[in-house]
């Protein structure tokens, strides 16, 4: 298994650093962070099962937790999934809540022993598959609990996500406004579609009903987190559609390594390839002007999920579904972390 220590010395940082960059508990540059995220997926680490994040209790207060639940399945992006602890410990830590972190895959057994024996206050549940198990045991055992995705039958339960199906259908859009009528996807690993998870899901379904609305012809692929796979994943698009003048990127990790083959072939962006990728809003920034984005506003998602899963805490709240809209493509948001003078901007309901 592989160990803090050897991340820390194949990002060239301290251990203390890795810890800060998963925990959240100092401020790092987003380049070092960048880094160690990079090192843990490379290596495939996985932070401790349980991870508890908060302010300490006071003489005479009892503690509050949020069991947040992130597996860390094959296929998932490690930096993305620590993205979004980041944020949702911080936005917890602004309401007084601890954060207790579960990362087994495990069918929802840890889930259950949380809810069964009010180990939380709370549970908010992350990577929702169409046809999740976890989604049933909430629903007969209620506890305060918001899923960060969309099952196939929410019923009764809290849900709040970004509009995947909405960010695919922008994507094919706006390159159908460029004249662009023949265009690649590549998309998340096999693995996670094939487990039917619904943000990959609901991102490539957008993505070819818009396309079939404006008449382009789409190709796609999903690609692994390996160094060799997006290459290999660029090489195939173009033997099926040799005249792709559009590419849409649905991996993070794959993204700069996607530009590169592109270069080496000498298909310049954007004026031989348009690229749009759909990727967390502070990653959008380390990207040049070349490429359009999708942002998916992390922030905003995670803020969304703790106020909602907290308001419960208080009493019974009717079920509610929020998805939260894409931006139009180009437009850059920035939004406040908590403690901020200025409110972020509210999530679409």
């Amino acid at each position: 298994m592989v160990t803090i220590h050897e991340v820390a010395r194949d990002a060239g940082v301290s251990p203390s650093t890795v810890s800060y960059a998963i925990s959240g508990k100092r401020r790092i540059s987003d380049t070092t962070r960048h880094r160690v995220e990079e090192s843990m997926r490379r290596l495939g680490y996985v932070p401790k099962p349980l991870l508890t994040t908060g302010r300490p209790v006071g003489p005479g207060q009892r503690r509050k937790d949020i069991a947040l639940f992130a597996p860390t399945r094959p296929g998932v992006d490690l930096a993305i999934i620590m993205g979004f602890i980041d944020c949702i410990s911080r936005w917890a830590r602004s309401l007084g809540y601890h954060t207790l972190l579960f990362t087994e895959d495990d069918d929802g057994r840890a889930l259950q022993q949380v809810s069964a024996q009010r180990l939380a206050d709370a549970i908010i549940v992350m990577d929702v598959e169409g046809a999740d198990p976890r989604a049933p045991l909430l629903r007969h055992r209620p506890h305060p609990a918001v899923l960060i995705g969309l099952p196939d039958d929410p019923g009764e339960l809290h849900c709040v996500d970004f509009n995947f199906s909405l960010a695919g259908a922008r994507a094919a859009e706006y390159l159908a406004g460029l004249g662009r009528r023949h265009v690649g996807f590549i998309g998340s690993p096999a693995s996670v579609y094939q487990r039917g998870t619904k943000f990959a899901q609901s991102l490539l379904a957008g993505l070819q009903h818009a396309a079939g609305l404006h008449q382009l012809t789409v190709a796609w692929s999903p690609c692994e987190l390996d160094a060799d796979d997006p290459r290999e994943r660029v090489e195939a698009l173009l033997q099926r559609m040799p005249e792709m003048s559009g590419l849409v990127v649905h991996n993070e990790a794959a993204l700069s390594r996607v530009l590169l083959e592109l270069e080496r072939r000498n298909l310049r962006i954007p004026r031989d390839v348009s690229v749009v990728a759909v990727l967390p809003d502070d990653a959008a920034r380390s990207f040049d002007e070349r490429i359009a984005t999708v942002r998916i506003p992390v922030s905003d998602i995670s803020r969304a999920a703790v106020r909602m899963v907290t308001a419960q805490v208080g009493g019974p709240a009717a079920p509610e579904i929020r998805l939260l809209s894409p931006r139009p493509i180009g437009e850059v948001a920035v939004i406040p972390g908590p403690g901020h003078r200025k409110p972020a901007v509210r999530p679409d309901r």
